[in-house]
């Protein structure tokens, strides 16, 4: 620390102290060879290609159900709408 970041009081040197031991603890945490850090990393993977995934699909969705218009497309967009609801209905 330099001089002027020293603490001024008995309450900011103890959150300096505070900030250290959470530092550390999180440093060991992040360390990306533990099992720990690797299992998060799967979840978070997962859980954020499910989410993608879910948004791409329902707007896709939406485009086809607007593409009712369109004769041939319109039929293709329609059964592929009606396959999807009977599918989650089940």
């Amino acid at each position: 620390m330099t001089r002027k970041n020293l603490p001024k009081n008995k309450s900011e040197e103890d959150t300096v102290v505070v900030l250290k031991q959470l530092n550390y603890s999180l440093t060991k945490l992040v360390k990306k060879n533990t099992p720990q850090y690797k299992f998060l990393l799967g979840i978070f993977s997962g859980l954020g290609t499910v989410f993608g995934l879910t948004v791409v699909l329902t707007f896709i969705l939406y485009i086809l159900t607007r593409l009712s218009f369109v004769p041939v497309l319109g039929d293709v967009a329609t059964q592929i709408v009606r396959i999807v609801q009977s599918n989650l209905g089940n």
